[in-house]
């Protein structure tokens, strides 16, 4: 592999495991079950288990889903911590 590839395969690397960090610091700042958030992320409840058991690995195009629903679910929550109501 060249040093390119290299690179590249390293910051996927990193972000596949920062969007990991993410999720498991809302889930636990949150008290969301793991398997309604993933259920209402990528419509996969089992996601996380299945990764935790190694049946499954966190593809790239996963954490990218995982992370725009976390964005949103952030947006979606004010400075108090309480949720907005989407009209």
């Amino acid at each position: 592999m060249d040093t390119c590839k290299a690179d590249i395969a390293d910051h996927v690397s990193t972000f596949i495991a920062d969007v990991q960090r993410e999720v498991d610091d809302w889930l636990a700042e949150t008290g969301t079950a793991p398997t309604m958030f993933c259920k209402k992320a990528v419509n996969d409840p089992n996601l996380l288990r299945h990764i935790e058991q190694g049946r499954r690995r966190l593809t790239f195009a996963m954490a990218v889903r995982l992370r725009d629903y976390l964005a949103e679910q952030k947006h979606n929550t004010d400075g108090a911590g309480c949720r907005r109501i989407a009209q």
